[in-house]
């Protein structure tokens, strides 16, 4: 599952979706190409672009704490999307990934948005055990930005398990190396690559 942060700009987590990934949206009787514009691979989420898909853009909700009430996407026994609701169980931290996690016994479809009273995004469904991510504020800003469509395609690269920091070619395995170089060329750093976006 996806959902919209823009018009044309969606989220889902990235499972094995890659830049060059063929991807089509299923909204019967409807489907729709989309191209992967993000890759995150240490938050584990991509940004899609689909021109036509219709959704209405979700907002970012403030952080969310133990208690709060919440709203995820599930499908019922009819095979009808409905949201369930429930409470926020615990705010924790992943380590590996160096984000907040929040878990919700109101887990969803894998993708699905974590929504608050308000509708706006806690979280991205990240497992079916009810953990959530949430969705990084600079995607949002830069997907409603105008000149978005003119900006290149990134892939940020996870650091080798390890080993170094995202921010040289120290903390990126070779296989991954390569593969972003034939993609992109040789860049001094993924830094200047998210820097060429903005």
């Amino acid at each position: 599952m996806a959902f919209a942060i823009a018009d044309g700009v969606l989220v889902t987590p990235c499972g094995s979706l890659t830049p060059a990934s063929q991807i089509v949206i299923d909204i019967p009787p409807r489907r729709i190409p989309a191209r992967v514009a993000i890759v995150d691979a240490h938050m584990g989420l991509c940004r899609l672009t689909a021109q036509g898909v219709g959704a209405r853009p979700l907002d970012l909700a403030p952080a969310a704490k133990s208690g709060d009430l919440v709203y995820a996407a599930k499908v019922n026994a009819a095979g009808q999307l409905v949201l369930a609701e429930n409470r926020v169980k615990a705010v924790g931290f992943e380590p590996q990934r160096n984000v907040k996690v929040y878990e919700s016994a109101a887990w969803g479809i894998l993708g699905a948005p974590l929504l608050d009273v308000r509708g706006r995004v806690i979280g991205v469904a990240a497992d079916d055990k009810g953990h959530h991510i949430p969705v990084p504020a600079q995607w949002v800003a830069e997907a409603r930005d105008p000149l978005r469509d003119q900006k290149p395609v990134v892939e940020v690269l996870a650091p080798a398990e390890g080993k170094g920091t995202a921010k040289g070619p120290e903390g990126i395995s070779a296989e991954r190396r390569e593969r972003f170089e034939k993609a992109y060329g040789p860049p001094a750093s993924v830094e200047d690559e998210i820097a060429k976006m903005k």
